[in-house]
């Protein structure tokens, strides 16, 4: 089920794993979709993003063979990591998405909310495996409310 002006690709067919990272590149919570990408792929995001003061970074890079889009919001880095060339325009506008959720949910979206509500994260990532999008899981929540 798309929503109108949604794109029809899904980004877990294309991204392997997602993980939430603080500013210091620690793991707060992650999940892995196929197995592809190793848990060890992060130390090369930190390497190349967060331990790099590096103003022109830009939100999707390749770290050896593997592929990163991600956005840092507030204190935190949310990533998406493939070890194919994805398509980055989708992944992101899940990224994108998957914040504005999850403020509506906690009001800000940091470090503490985050270890604070883990297992609905977790349930909101998993849902994303079948055949809702992120936004008809979001106003199905709301309308059961």
């Amino acid at each position: 089920l798309h929503a109108a002006g949604e794109p029809t690709s899904n980004w877990w067919n294309m991204a392997s794993s997602i993980f939430f990272l603080d500013r210091r590149g620690k793991e707060l919570i992650g999940r892995t979709y196929r197995g592809r990408v190793p848990q060890r792929v992060k130390d090369g995001f930190r390497k190349s993003v967060i331990d790099t003061p590096d103003d022109t970074l830009k939100p999707v890079l390749q770290v050896e063979k593997y592929h990163f889009c991600y956005i840092q919001h507030e204190d935190i880095y949310i990533v998406a990591a493939a070890e194919k060339n994805v398509n980055a325009m989708v992944v992101l506008k899940f990224l994108y998405t998957l914040i504005d959720v999850l403020k509506e949910y906690f009001k800000s979206l940091e470090e503490e909310s985050i270890k604070d509500n883990f297992v609905l994260i977790y349930e909101l990532l998993d849902e994303q495996t079948g055949s809702l999008t992120l936004r008809d899981y979001h106003a199905g929540c709301l309308s059961s409310s």
